[in-house]
């Protein structure tokens, strides 16, 4: 089922793609490009782990720009602090923000286990398996547990279709997940502006 939420923004952030396969990572990050995706690989993900701690956390700023609604007798309006805003537009980290992991599970330490470690951090991005044939029931049960967002059997010709179209769907569920929070404050102080929960809504924008 399509998900209709209204995402609010669309960040260009990074996609990190983590697998020790180097012809594999090779192939999928040239893809991404062709896309116009920006993306960054590892084969290691120790690697990948020191360079996302030090990452800024798109969550934790994404914000910034406060709101605030003003009622009046006349007409209630939303004030939007403009420099707030150009601060946020114009900062260079949201290039490289991580808004959406891809890892393969069969790797040292385990794609399953790299992704807690980020949980430790209170990193969370759409996280998205990859799996062979062996490890599928293991990918189910993280999925199932809600540790991954989405698992990606790596077999055939279509893999790479497979996995850049799961990408573009987990990064839209991204900054649905990030608008959350502010569409729901708008939604609550303004009756003009519940249009913004109803899928009909949404969906003119998909």
């Amino acid at each position: 089922m399509k998900d209709q939420r209204l995402a609010l923004y669309f960040l260009p952030g990074t996609i990190y793609l983590v697998d020790d396969e180097k012809i594999f990572l090779s192939e999928i990050t040239k893809d991404l490009k062709e896309h116009q995706i920006i993306c960054s690989g590892y084969q290691n993900p120790l690697d990948a782990l020191d360079d996302l701690k030090e990452m800024t956390w798109p969550m934790q700023w994404i914000n910034e720009s406060e709101f605030s609604v003003v009622n009046s007798t006349e007409a209630d309006y939303t004030h939007t602090d403009i420099s707030a805003l150009y601060k946020t537009i114009y900062r260079l980290e949201r290039f490289s923000a991580p808004t959406v992991l891809v890892t393969d599970y069969n790797m040292h330490p385990n794609g399953a286990k790299f992704i807690q470690e980020l949980h430790k951090l209170s990193l969370y991005p759409q996280a998205i398996l990859l799996t062979a044939y062996a490890d599928k029931d293991e990918a189910i049960k993280l999925f199932e547990s809600e540790k991954i967002h989405r698992y990606v059997v790596k077999s055939g010709q279509n893999t790479l279709d497979t996995i850049l179209q799961a990408i573009k769907e987990e990064q839209l569920k991204y900054f649905q997940n990030a608008s959350k929070s502010t569409i729901q404050a708008l939604s609550k102080e303004s009756a003009d502006a519940k249009c913004l929960l109803a899928p009909a809504f949404a969906e003119q924008f998909y």
